[in-house]
């Protein structure tokens, strides 16, 4: 299973060599945690702004951001993991927003919606689905098109509930996993239903 996965490869008096690796990333992160680098060793994560400009504000961008704005700024970034492209991530921005800000504080969530925004990020919600990759995405993260990969919408709120950003990013289906610490909606006194019947 594993080889069929591409993890591992399997050859006839050599054995079995591992091959890649599933990179654990954080759903309301945007590069894995052990993203940092040593002193004088070259960074794990590359990131590599693509595009950044203003543009007309697509309708479904404007029906997410809730805004009337005529235009939105639009980012495209992609992420390297150790040599090998795990994502590519398209982020809509309000027009007031300072979106040199973004990659300087890609990894931290709050951190980069503070310095784009001028705001302390409130909600954030996240939709995530599985699709064939199309012919440009699956260009720029080197897989074939039609491969599955994960679609990831994050839109993010600042405190007063003003929607500031969406963002749409691809992850390779064959060695990224989303991964999430999820609190119990249960009240901690809640008693099991056996005591006190």
């Amino acid at each position: 299973m594993l080889a069929e996965e591409g993890l591992v490869r399997r050859e006839p008096r050599h054995g079995t060599s591992v091959t890649g690796r599933i990179v654990q990333i954080p759903m309301n992160q945007a590069v894995p945690p052990e993203a940092g680098s040593e002193a004088g060793v070259a960074p794990r994560v590359v990131i590599t702004e693509l595009e950044r400009q203003l543009v007309d504000c697509p309708p479904v961008v404007r029906e997410r951001l809730e805004t009337p704005d005529l235009q939105v700024w639009m980012l495209e970034h992609l992420v390297v993991f150790d040599g090998r492209p795990i994502s590519l991530r398209v982020t809509y921005c309000r027009e007031s927003a300072q979106p040199d800000a973004l990659v300087d504080h890609f990894g931290d969530l709050a951190a980069a919606f503070m310095a784009v925004h001028d705001e302390v990020m409130g909600d954030c919600s996240t939709t995530i689905e599985a699709i064939p990759c199309g012919a440009a995405a699956s260009e720029t993260l080197a897989v074939e098109a039609g491969s599955p990969i994960l679609l990831q919408e994050l839109l993010l709120r600042d405190r007063g509930g003003t929607a500031r950003e969406v963002s749409y990013t691809h992850f390779r289906g064959d060695c990224v996993a989303l991964s999430a610490d999820l609190v119990s909606a249960c009240p901690r006194d809640l008693k099991p239903c056996h005591e006190g019947a």
